[in-house]
């Protein structure tokens, strides 16, 4: 708020307040009886403002003073609403100035905080608006109370021509016939006419007090327009603060998430590469053990070729074994059968003192040493 504009506005208001309660040659408001006729025993022949100061009812006061009591009521509800919109613009101010020294714990608290002074002067903006209507409202209201400038032009001219026409006609008169009452009543016109011309210039002029206080009022009006472009301008200024820092903090934000994404992918690359090497590691040592695999197969295929080679050896000494006892056997049987016909006596008991062969195969004795007897 401009304190010059207050000043001006409190000079303006001062000098129209006492212009409209001083006296009458100084252009104080007054009210002549034919205004209030029905209390032209309260008040006499005319009555001035500043007699009625004092007075409380509205119903005893003259026109004149009924009107500028209206104005200074209309005044102060200017004031008022004046005053309940200065009071919303410090508590933003104060809100605003205290967060911008508070310590927050977390950003999301400063995020609201600041989210919380934005809505709040758009809210303020509104009630400051309003609250400036109604103090222009009551402005307006006030501008109607003060007394019309009417120049009344027909009065005029009907009473300045019928005080002309009868001093035109005490001048024919004259010229008629020259006496000292003639000239007496001819001095008498000359200066009513003369007195009717100032008098008109106060008795249909309004006072000079009207004058000043519609220039306060009108003064007033711009006064309003001031501060509300003013406030106005002040708490778009906070809002526009409050979503610049929202602005850096959502940017802030940005720029940790951004980091953070660079970070996660350059721990993912690490990742990626370290796995890599693991893979590969392990995919060395798969391979290197798969060829042990396969040269241990390999080793084993040589073994079992072995034992089937050797299975096959035992075979064929199995099928040798097979012959030489089926040799042996019938040996035996012709060996036997030779020993029945020579002499069952002798040959049973040679039979019963010679031991049998050890085993019956192709390392026996029988094998080694065939017998051919008959």
């Amino acid at each position: 708020m401009s304190t010059q504009d207050i000043g001006e506005l409190g000079a303006a208001f001062d000098k129209s307040y006492r212009k409209a309660t001083s006296g009458y040659w100084k252009g104080g408001l007054w009210d002549g009886c034919w205004r209030y006729p029905s209390s032209i025993g309260q008040h006499g022949a005319y009555s001035r403002v500043r007699d009625q100061l004092d007075v409380r009812h509205p119903d005893r006061l003259t026109p004149s003073a009924r009107r500028f009591r209206e104005i200074l009521e209309r005044l102060n509800e200017v004031l008022i609403k004046e005053e309940e919109a200065i009071g919303h613009c410090e508590r933003i101010c104060d809100r605003a100035a205290n967060l911008a020294r508070d310590t927050f714990v977390s950003p999301s608290d400063e995020r609201a905080a600041y989210a919380g002074v934005k809505a709040d002067c758009s809210a303020l903006i509104a009630q400051t608006s309003r609250c400036l209507a109604d103090a222009r409202r009551a402005v307006g209201l006030a501008s109607k109370q003060v007394w019309p400038d009417k120049k009344h032009y027909g009065k005029r001219f009907s009473l300045s021509g019928g005080l002309y026409l009868a001093a035109a006609t005490v001048a024919a008169l004259a010229l008629a016939k020259v006496g000292l009452a003639i000239a007496v009543i001819g001095f008498a016109v000359t200066m009513l006419i003369r007195i009717v011309s100032l008098g008109s210039i106060r008795g249909f002029d309004r006072e000079r007090g009207w004058k000043a206080t519609e220039s306060m009022l009108e003064s007033t009006k711009q006064w309003l327009r001031n501060e509300e472009t003013e406030m106005r301008t002040y708490l778009e200024g906070i809002q526009a603060s409050a979503s610049q820092r929202l602005d850096d903090m959502m940017w802030d934000t940005l720029g940790v998430l951004k980091d953070g994404q660079q970070d996660t992918m350059r721990r993912l690359d690490q990742l990626e590469s370290t796995t890599a090497r693991q893979f590969a590691s392990l995919e060395m040592r798969l391979s290197n053990r798969i060829d042990g695999i396969e040269r241990r197969f390999d080793g084993l295929d040589g073994r079992i070729d072995r034992v089937e080679n050797r299975l096959d050896s035992l075979s064929e000494k199995f099928d040798v074994m097979r012959a030489d006892l089926q040799r042996v056997i019938a040996a035996q049987d012709a060996h036997s059968c030779g020993r029945q016909v020579a002499t069952a006596g002798a040959g049973a008991s040679r039979s019963a003192s010679r031991p049998p062969p050890e085993r019956a195969n192709s390392w026996g004795y029988y094998s080694q040493h065939p017998t051919h007897r008959v």
